[in-house]
């Protein structure tokens, strides 16, 4: 058994994913080449990716598995079948067009090792334009060490949670290290409801940690996130409902306790701020269930106004102020927010 399988769920996206492996075999050495395979489920791509994958990883001295499904399965069993067919201590779960930066798979490889008590590790990352170039470094937290969270005290969950103020902070996949054996004791019955939210990941993660666990927050940067790639995207509020809809969903998870729930939703709602918002008012209408939706998920009687009240110029007005506001306030946050558009509207 190795210590740790990188684990890439693949769907027809051959470029980006030989890039990918390019960043993990050029950081190879004779002390972790032995310790080390790498995954890939190929979700029965209409490209042929097995040929060229095997042709570039057969030149390296390293332990790979490539498997192809015979239909397509959907993100997120693709997500689970990719750590199923490892056999490793730990995954290292890794989007299809993501990297892994200079040296950190060996500073991944200690940590495992240090901490092999720990059952889920969770990094930072860099955000790079659609070349996977570093253009800025996103915190999850404003922590500026190592952390653990341990899921048997509330109060710890809900402190940690209330410091979250993106989807992304819980649930990007190139940052997330668990451990084989206790994913693979949540049984599929448990993880079912979660399927078809493309967060399959958060939620087994979630079950592991809940009641149970502690999660090591790791301060380095661990992955290459590349931009301006999104394969969920189609609109504004497409994109949005998705994450409305899986996180409400995920939000189950802590129906026992709903101050943690409260402040699990509070993600959310601190993600799909009034910028979001207006901007969705803007774009689309919602219809009755959508917004229930929204009400469900927390947010203001005034927030909810917008959507039952339609006012397109309105709302666009207040979208420029929330701008405006947010230029002020947190610069970074508006910066960060303008490249990622940028990437999206780039041809």
């Amino acid at each position: 058994m190795k210590e740790l399988a990188i684990c890439i769920p693949a769907y027809n996206r051959l470029d980006c994913l030989i890039e990918l492996l390019i960043t993990i075999t050029n950081q190879l050495d004779n002390k972790n080449r032995d310790r080390i395979q790498i995954c890939i489920s190929d979700d029965c791509s209409p490209n042929d990716l097995e040929k060229p994958v095997r042709e570039y990883l057969d030149i390296f001295n390293i332990e790979y598995i490539f498997y192809r499904n015979s239909e397509n399965i959907g993100f997120d069993r693709n997500v689970i079948k990719s750590i199923e067919i490892s056999n490793a201590k730990y995954c290292w779960l890794m989007g299809d067009d993501d990297g892994i930066p200079d040296g950190k798979l060996n500073i991944v490889l200690d940590y495992i090792n240090k901490y092999s008590d720990i059952n889920v590790f969770f990094g930072n990352r860099y955000v790079c334009n659609r070349k996977l170039r570093i253009k800025l470094k996103e915190k999850w937290t404003k922590d500026k060490n190592d952390f653990i969270i341990d899921f048997n005290n509330d109060d710890e969950v809900i402190n940690y949670f209330n410091k979250l103020n993106s989807t992304t902070c819980l649930g990007y996949l190139t940052t997330l290290i668990i451990k084989k054996e206790v994913w693979d004791s949540i049984k599929e019955t448990e993880y079912t409801p979660y399927l078809k939210t493309i967060y399959i990941q958060v939620a087994k993660y979630m079950l592991m940690l809940y009641k149970k666990y502690k999660l090591f927050r790791i301060s380095d940067y661990i992955a290459l996130s590349r931009f301006g790639n999104d394969n969920f995207f189609y609109s504004l509020k497409q994109r949005i409902f998705m994450d409305l809809y899986g996180f409400l969903q995920l939000s189950d998870i802590f129906c026992d306790n709903l101050k943690i729930k409260d402040s699990f939703l509070g993600i959310v709602r601190r993600h799909y701020n009034n910028i979001f918002l207006n901007a969705m008012s803007f774009t689309a209408a919602l219809n009755e269930d959508e917004i229930e939706i929204i009400r469900k998920i927390g947010y203001t009687k005034k927030q909810i106004k917008i959507f039952i009240k339609r006012n397109r110029i309105k709302a666009f007005f207040c979208f420029l102020i929330s701008v405006i506001k947010t230029i002020f306030t947190d610069f970074y946050w508006f910066y960060k927010t303008c490249f990622v558009t940028i990437q999206k509207l780039l041809p």
